[in-house]
């Protein structure tokens, strides 16, 4: 019986968590320098007011995007 409440409350959880959001990730490298990675390169993405930075290995992400086309 505990068992049966537990998965009941991890399903519940996890169902109330979710949310509408996308996400976008991604990685930007140079082709001029064999292909190294971008260090702290900056990205938007138009129309949804959003930017970050990449990483040291050039990686990027973007959380709670709204879904739909972007550019």
């Amino acid at each position: 019986m505990k068992n049966f409440f537990l998965a009941f409350a991890l399903l519940f959880t996890s169902l109330a968590i979710s949310q509408d959001g996308a996400s976008v990730r991604g990685q930007i490298t140079d082709m001029e320098s064999f292909g190294e990675p971008l260090l702290y390169a900056n990205v938007k993405v138009k129309g949804a007011e959003a930017q970050t930075q990449t990483n040291l290995r050039g990686n990027f992400e973007f959380d709670e995007i709204a879904p739909g086309k972007y550019t």
